[in-house]
């Protein structure tokens, strides 16, 4: 409904894939990108004209063993 629309929370998600072994991951790296890419979606949140009272940012990984093709 539209009233549903007017009060329900804003979200936007992203998704930014890395192949790379477990072992071989630099997690600084990782962590700079998946700031950079919080900060990119937090952008486009802030572009949208709407004041939040706070923003909430979530991080999830889908990870694979070696040779598997369904995430865990």
């Amino acid at each position: 409904s539209a009233l549903g629309c007017v009060v329900a929370d804003m979200r936007h998600d992203r998704v930014q894939t890395v192949n790379q072994l477990l072992d071989d991951l630099d997690c600084p790296a990782l962590e700079a990108e998946m700031r950079a890419v919080a900060d990119e979606t937090e952008a486009v949140l802030g572009r949208a004209g709407v004041g939040f009272e706070r923003i909430e940012r979530s991080f999830e990984l889908d990870m694979l063993y070696l040779g598997q093709t369904h995430t865990v």
